[in-house]
């Protein structure tokens, strides 16, 4: 533990004075640095990382590409991911400290191809935390540190009214030892579109993801994405970016939840294997929390090794958070921060908060087995006032009967994996103890408009869209549920098996749709739409464009059911 806060203060006080009365930088430094050991004095932990930022003062970096030249330079301090360039008044040279920091950070990121930095200015008295725009350093290293765009991201302004205030801000930027409490803001704080975290994983996903684009699978999904989401908007002009970053936040989500439910303090290569192909999850008894959508290419056993750097920076960041007791939506925050708010403008996303979920939910006479739909659900936020509200009236309501009766639907694809993490978050330790699978019942749909080519009310007929190629089938697979499920598995795996060969002819698809299911009396006008499906998912996997149609029929069926 650091020194009570009446100690503090003093000491606040003292420092304060110290810098104020000083007119050079080396005595400022030094007032710094005694300030430090004396607040941290019984915290060996603080101690070790003050002697770190000793060794690192006056940090070397060589080598930095400026616009015409390559120049070396010294960081002020340079210890684990924190910058801190010092003067010795920021109102004269905070523009020169700016500069420095953009150098200090090229020079890191073109040794090390990696951001993991807080970049600081400070003259004592004054603090400026800058975060860099992360698309300047999507360029595989070919980057000069005039081009580099910083953004303030905090300040602090050390004077008398704020003496209490400066050891928090200190040890939250420069030491980060205590565990965290899982708030909306330290979430923000650490995985938002400033953070440490976000800036270092999406650099190194466009990198490796530009090695993947003339792959005809990775094709797909990106245009299958790009459609929804063209869909959804009207008018979309989407990009590589904000596919990773919706890409990033669909992987957030997925280790968010396999922390909060497990809290394994070290998640070792199998285990993250299991939650990016979602095996893990089926362990639990949480069926479909993870399936082959829009993101299922970080699971790509070819580029596993290559990610492994975001998934650890990731799971490392997670590690210093205690999720026992999660009283807030946290995913929502980091959403709506990622999410370009013009965009979610565009789609009619305007988040409700936390407070007034509840409170309109309350207003409802929702019985213990009342359905609860919400068709447009975002982040999931009424689906988790609905469950609190639930939890609280009927206390000894299980999670299977909760699983059975809490809806949602959303157009954005990646609305869809959020809400599951919420629905899961929602649900709480308990999920650990399932004895019997849940299904989490998010599906990806808009419930404004029907599909493209859409149904023919007069003849019941559905023009099935699978990539790009048109199938017409019979609204009647959609009737029973578990029969299409059946059958959709089987069409699957004889896609597969008769991949770059003959079709099937429709009596062996009968035949085996008949034994999966258990049934023979499956009208001929059903199994046909089943062939159909079937020779649509055998042409998109011989021109290698398979991997997110069954995902995508699942949804439409699910919600037709």
């Amino acid at each position: 533990m650091s020194t009570n806060n009446l100690n503090r203060l003093d000491l606040t006080r003292e420092y304060y004075n110290k810098i104020t009365q000083s007119n050079r930088e080396s005595p400022k430094k030094e007032a710094l640095k005694d300030f430090l050991n004396r607040i941290y004095i019984n915290d060996t932990e603080a101690l070790k990382l003050i002697d770190l930022m000793s060794i690192g003062a006056e940090h070397l970096l060589v080598n930095i590409p400026l616009k015409d030249k390559l120049k070396a330079g010294f960081a002020d301090t340079q210890y684990h991911n924190i910058i801190i360039e010092f003067k010795n008044d920021l109102k004269k040279s905070l523009n020169t400290a700016i500069s420095q920091l953009k150098e200090y950070l090229v020079g890191n990121y073109i040794k090390n191809n990696n951001y993991n930095f807080s970049l600081i200015a400070s003259d004592g008295l004054n603090w400026y935390v800058y975060s860099p725009d992360p698309t300047h350093l999507m360029k595989d290293g070919h980057i000069a540190a005039n081009n580099v765009i910083l953004k303030e991201v905090d300040s602090f302004i050390l004077k008398p009214t704020t003496f209490n205030e400066f050891y928090f801000f200190i040890d939250r930027y420069l030491f980060r030892i205590d565990e965290y409490k899982p708030t909306l803001g330290n979430i923000l704080f650490d995985f938002g579109d400033t953070s440490l975290t976000y800036i270092n994983s999406i650099t190194h996903l466009h990198s490796v993801f530009t090695h993947l684009e003339d792959n005809p699978e990775i094709q797909v999904i990106y245009e299958q994405w790009y459609r929804f989401l063209s869909i959804a908007y009207g008018e979309f002009e989407g990009s590589i970016g904000q596919f990773l970053t919706h890409t990033y936040l669909s992987l957030f989500s997925k280790l968010l939840a396999y922390e909060i439910i497990t809290n394994d303090d070290f998640i070792d290569e199998d285990e993250l294997k299991g939650i990016l192909n979602g095996t893990i999850f089926d362990k639990l008894n949480i069926y479909n929390f993870v399936e082959n959508d829009f993101f299922f290419w970080l699971g790509k056993e070819e580029v596993f090794d290559s990610l492994k750097p975001v998934f650890r920076t990731i799971t490392q960041t997670l590690g210093r958070y205690n999720f026992i007791d999660v009283k807030e939506d946290i995913l929502k925050g980091v959403y709506q921060n990622l999410i370009d708010i013009d965009t979610r403008a565009a789609l009619g996303e305007y988040y409700t908060p936390d407070w007034l979920c509840e409170r309109i939910v309350k207003e409802y006479d929702i019985g213990r087995t009342s359905t609860v739909l919400d068709p447009a659900c975002g982040s999931g936020s009424f689906l988790r006032a609905t469950i609190s509200f639930m939890k609280n009236k009927y206390q000894d309501i299980t999670i299977e009967e909760l699983s059975q009766n809490i809806v949602g639907i959303d157009i954005h694809p990646l609305s869809v994996q959020i809400s599951k993490t919420t629905l899961l978050l929602a649900y709480g330790d308990k999920v650990s103890l399932l004895k019997t699978p849940i299904f989490l019942r998010v599906f990806l749909a808009n419930t404004l408009l029907a599909p493209e080519g859409s149904i023919n009310l007069f003849h019941n007929e559905f023009n099935l869209l699978i990539d790009k190629k048109p199938y017409l089938i019979s609204t009647q697979i959609f009737d029973n549920i578990n029969l299409f499920d059946t059958a959709l598995n089987v069409c699957e795996i004889l896609a597969e098996d008769s991949k770059k060969g003959k079709n099937i002819n429709l009596k062996v698809l009968k035949n085996s749709i008949n034994r999966e299911y258990g049934a023979s009396d499956i009208s001929d006008e059903i199994m046909e739409g089943f062939y159909q499906i079937y020779k649509g998912i055998k042409i998109a996997k011989e021109n290698n464009r398979n991997g997110i149609w069954k995902f995508i029929l699942q949804n439409l069926s699910l919600l037709s059911d």
